[in-house]
Order: C-alpha cells, then sequence, then structure tokens
C-alpha cells in the first residue's frame, strides 16, 4: 500500500476486461492470450458461460455457477452484481438461449472459441489487500481504521459506508465483503478455512459430507512413499 504503484480501478468490471488487463488493480495476473498457436490460452469462458453455449455462439460448459442465495447478497445498488447474468439472450448469429438461474459473467471473451480464451486469471488484486488490511486493524481492535479501508471498496461499488461498528460488525461485514468483492476468484475456500468456518458454512447449505478433516488436504502418497517417516493427515 505504501508503494503508492497500485489503486483500485475505477470501474469494477475493468479488472476482467480482456482489454484492460494488467490495469491499476492487478497485482498478479495469469497470463492468457488465444488463437497464437501456443500453449498459452485460457479456457475461463469456456468454463464459466453457461450451457450449451454462450452469448457469442460458442460452445460452453457452464460448469461454475452462483447459488441464488450468493446472487441475492449483493445489496441493492452494488455494481458488482450486474457481471451475474439472469434471463433469456440472443446470440449474434440470432439464436435464442435460455437461462434459468444467475450464471459468472465476471469473465468474458467474444473472439474466443471453445477451450482457446483470452481471459487473464486475477490471482492477486489490490482490492484483496485492502480488505486483508481491513482485517487485520479490526483484529487489532482499530474499528475505525479497518471501516475506511473497507468502504474504499464498498464505495467503488457505489455502496455507502458500512453501518457496522463494533469489532464483531466489522469481522462479519468485512467477511462477507470479502466473499461479494472476490467472488470466483478462488479466495472463498481459503477465507473459511483460515476462520474456522468451512464445515459449519458448507453444511448450512447442504453439503453435509464436508467433515473437519477436509480443511487439509491428503498427503500425497509419493511422498509418503519417498519418506515413509510421514504420516497421513486424520481423515484419509
Amino acid at each position: 500500500m505504501d508503494l503508492n504503484v497500485y489503486r483500485l480501478a475505477p470501474n469494477y468490471a475493468d479488472n476482467f476486461a480482456i482489454s484492460k488487463k494488467n490495469g491499476p488493480e492487478s497485482i498478479f495476473e495469469g497470463q492468457a492470450l488465444a488463437n497464437t498457436g501456443d500453449n498459452d490460452v485460457g479456457r475461463i469462458y469456456t468454463n464459466f458461460a453457461p450451457m450449451p453455449q454462450n452469448e457469442y455462439g460458442q460452445r460452453a460448459y457452464g460448469g461454475f455457477l452462483p447459488t441464488l442465495e450468493l446472487y441475492n447478497s449483493y445489496e441493492p445498488g452494488d455494481v458488482r452484481k450486474e457481471l451475474y447474468l439472469t434471463g433469456d439472450y440472443t446470440t449474434p448469429a440470432g439464436v435464442k438461449v435460455k437461462v434459468d438461474r444467475p450464471h459468472i459473467n465476471k469473465y468474458v471473451d467474444p473472439s474466443g472459441t471453445e477451450n482457446n480464451n483470452s481471459n487473464n486469471w486475477p490471482y492477486l488484486r489490490y482490492a484483496d489487500v485492502l480488505l486483508m488490511y481491513a482485517e487485520a486493524q479490526n483484529e487489532l481492535g482499530n474499528a475505525q481504521e479497518a471501516a475506511t479501508y473497507l468502504n474504499q471498496v464498498r464505495n467503488r461499488a457505489k455502496l455507502p459506508n458500512t453501518p457496522a461498528a463494533t469489532q464483531a460488525e466489522l469481522r462479519q461485514a468485512i467477511e462477507k465483503e470479502r466473499r461479494l468483492e472476490l467472488a470466483f476468484e478462488g479466495h472463498r475456500w481459503f477465507d473459511l478455512v483460515r476462520t474456522g468456518k468451512l464445515v459449519t458454512t458448507m453444511r448450512a447449505k447442504g453439503k453435509t459430507g464436508i467433515q473437519e478433516y477436509h480443511v487439509l488436504y491428503p498427503v500425497p502418497q509419493r511422498e509418503r512413499d519417498v519418506n515413509p517417516s510421514l504420516t497421513q493427515n486424520d481423515g484419509y
């Protein structure tokens, strides 16, 4: 933060636009460039767009879909919700496609083809850093400082300052903001694990198969073969 190199992009959607890769908010992105004949292509949009084809008539897998609960968690006026598309649409080729639930419109590549997209993957954005800092300040008892940085992220989403004031309220508000700001960027699982909320949260959503030992991966058998002193994590 003190480097004064990074800043929030004025428009949230710019972080995912192919024409604005590696923008002011980007700290670390996985790079992809489709239709080059090389192996640096991405498959993000193909996986996220709804089946059987996306808005541009390309085949898609619809492998990652938001729940209605997530979709409805965004406050009125939150511009980030616009990146979840719901309803029917017509492709440029005139094909009518029915969508009966929200899908991720965060990663779009109109010129891509199946498994050949130019979408970068955002491993670390400045918004993530601001929310980490807000969380740290809140845990140190600096509620006002925490709210200041939380509000930077909220205000960019066209939301008012947070009404949270106490440490407990801010803890919950920051956790929710991370979920909404960084949705489908690969952070939620790890946030739940490190805060000890993985099992209760997943079971509340009907994922009854989740167990306490799932907070850790199994130790690979190959590594245990190399080093017999390694033990297996509980549950595996």
